[in-house]
């Protein structure tokens, strides 16, 4: 590559790799050797959430039969699901909890990979 700078072979080495490890990626997806991609995500005010299962259905707003009308306090009408397995869907187990913490522990500055962006300057007084 004579002629060019070094951010000009930086760039061309950077895009020749992405090329290289697309090819290894689609070899291992097809061998079917990839590993399964984490569950969490690290989301609003930086806090671990783990992605749903599957959707929840949608419901088309006529009410089941455990639910009945709650006018107690404003006087309108408000429909509340009083089912089991609705009250299954919002506890979380203790292992996903567990997995939870430590998923934030290893991306806070508590991580045994943690680097700071930059160097802070310390300043002797």
């Amino acid at each position: 590559m004579p002629g060019n700078t070094a951010y000009d072979e930086g760039v061309m080495k950077e895009i020749k790799w992405q090329g290289i490890w697309a090819k290894q990626r689609e070899a291992d997806r097809k061998a079917g050797r990839i590993k399964e991609p984490s569950p969490w995500f690290i989301g609003k005010y930086r806090r671990p959430e783990r992605l749903p299962e599957k959707l929840p259905p949608v419901e088309d707003g006529k009410g089941t039969a455990d639910s009945r009308p709650n006018t107690a306090h404003s006087g309108v009408a408000v429909t509340r699901a009083k089912s089991a397995p609705a009250l299954e869907k919002m506890r979380t187990s203790h292992m996903e909890t567990e997995m939870k913490r430590s998923f934030h522990i290893e991306t806070s500055v508590l991580g045994k990979k943690f680097t700071p962006a930059y160097k802070i300057p310390r300043r002797m007084y």
